[in-house]
């Protein structure tokens, strides 16, 4: 498939990105749904999660336009730095700006189909119980804490067992397309998905050869197979409620 280095980089890059997505996704997508769901005007809070909607929709062809237009030598990013006297930046050649590019991109895209999750968890947690909590004198951020993350520890849980699944695997669209897969930026944004999207257009040693592609897709079911009993186990010893079976 590859020698042992590009395998080690390949299989770092797949399994660091995935758990950057899912911690930044998980905490900002709950904190979107405590604020919505502390908003009483219910208005507001269907058209916010409107527009956080939206940019589920856009295709990645769509974002790369968008992102290379804020990262160009002559882009709206490096106008603004040259503008505070700073000097611009090679976003396309200097890989240690895209883990944080790529965590903004993912949650830009991510954030409204989270928040409409957890506000939906969240709506249904008994009331009675902030009632409760009120007349003891309890304020909004110990309610948080002892009402409403308690309650949705259960359905977190069974969400984080199922996404190791996908441990493996990335998005192909983001890290393929976004970096326009420069190869200068493949130390670190390369996923194992990328190499094999790679090989498919002719820019690897995986060009023409199927059976290697299709063996990298087993290898990451039988990986994310394997891991998600392995952690559902561990759930299960711990805390057997939260767990898948």
């Amino acid at each position: 498939i590859a020698d042992k280095v590009t395998m080690w980089r390949l299989m770092r890059n797949t399994m660091a990105y995935w758990a950057l997505f899912n911690v930044t996704g998980t905490i900002v997508c709950l904190f979107m749904a405590l604020m919505l769901n502390e908003c009483r005007r219910r208005y507001f809070v269907r058209i916010s999660h409107t527009i956080m909607l939206i940019p589920s929709y856009i295709g990645y062809i769509c974002v790369t336009s968008i992102v290379y237009a804020f990262l160009a030598p002559n882009g709206l990013v490096n106008t603004m730095i040259t503008y505070f006297g700073g000097n611009t930046i090679s976003f396309y050649e200097s890989g240690q700006y895209w883990p944080l590019i790529y965590t903004i991109i993912y949650n830009w895209k991510g954030t409204g189909t989270g928040c409409i999750l957890y506000t939906a968890l969240m709506a249904g947690i008994d009331q009675e119980m902030y009632e409760a909590a009120d007349i003891d004198g309890a304020n909004k951020i110990q309610q948080t804490f002892h009402i409403t993350f308690p309650s949705m520890y259960t359905a977190i849980t069974l969400i984080w067992i199922m996404g190791v699944a996908s441990i493996m695997t990335s998005n192909t669209g983001l890290h393929y397309l976004v970096n326009k897969n420069s190869a200068l930026l493949a130390n670190w944004t390369q996923t194992i998905d990328a190499y094999t999207m790679a090989g498919l257009m002719g820019e690897n040693s995986l060009v023409g050869n199927y059976g290697v592609q299709g063996a990298i897709s087993f290898f990451q079911g039988t990986i994310g197979t394997v891991l998600t009993f392995i952690t559902n186990g561990i759930v299960r010893k711990i805390e057997p409620a939260n767990a898948l079976y």
